[in-house]
């Protein structure tokens, strides 16, 4: 069995990693400080550092001396698609399967979280809602945090399924919360502030309840949108 600061440092890379596979820190980009790291998530320096060793390793990121650490090309067959789904079957295909996975993995977070995750599940319901009442695009918002309740589950079979699923989770423009969709947009990030509290009380059936409701939300709404485009 793993010791706690094993766990907690296997925890940190696979959060940097999902974030950088999802697209969330793109190639070239620039990651947090360390001390904006070790903030975020409750980490020692050395744990934050040895994370980032992890991620050389791989691949994944390069540092520059002087100016910090940045997110490299990630080997192909990591790459998670950044395609939307090919056909309305296949997004409505995908919904379904979301329903039945994220409600879980919603539950799960809520009762296994830490206060790091929680931390970090708060911070992307708030960049979210920036961006919905800014009319911006919101779609890597939205994937953000629905990977940052992924990874909160603590079970890497949720977390995964965002990732190799990457933006085709999200319907395009007029569908969802998707980008260019701004009553949408408003309107999932109060189904969202639903699940973030429940996470945030540790009640699993309500965050279970409220996933369902904003995931049923966004097919209906989906679902709107094709019909008005017929």
């Amino acid at each position: 069995m793993l010791s706690a600061n094993r766990q907690a440092l296997l925890n940190l890379r696979q959060a940097l990693r999902a974030e950088i596979l999802a697209g969330i820190y793109p190639a070239g980009a620039r990651l947090p400080s360390e001390a904006d790291l070790m903030a975020s998530f409750g980490a020692s320096r050395h744990m934050v550092r040895e994370a980032i060793a992890g991620l050389r390793e791989e691949g994944l990121v390069v540092s520059r001396q002087g100016a910090g650490v940045f997110v490299a090309f990630p080997p192909a067959k990591t790459e998670a698609p950044s395609t939307e789904p090919q056909d309305t079957t296949e997004t409505l295909e995908l919904f379904e399967f979301r329903i039945a996975a994220e409600t879980e993995a919603a539950a799960l977070a809520a009762i296994r979280r830490s206060p790091a995750q929680e931390e970090d599940i708060f911070l992307r319901h708030v960049q979210f809602g920036e961006r919905a009442r800014s009319g911006l695009p919101t779609a890597e918002a939205d994937l953000a945090l629905h990977l940052a309740i992924a990874l909160a589950a603590n079970n890497r079979q949720f977390s995964d399924f965002i990732l190799s699923s990457g933006r085709a989770i999200i319907p395009p423009a007029g569908g969802q919360a998707g980008e260019g969709s701004g009553e949408n947009a408003l309107m999932a990030h109060e189904e969202h502030q639903q699940i973030v509290q429940a996470i945030s009380r540790a009640d699993a059936p309500a965050a279970r309840q409220a996933m369902r409701r904003h995931l049923e939300g966004g097919l209906l709404r989906y679902r709107r949108a094709q019909q008005g485009r017929g």
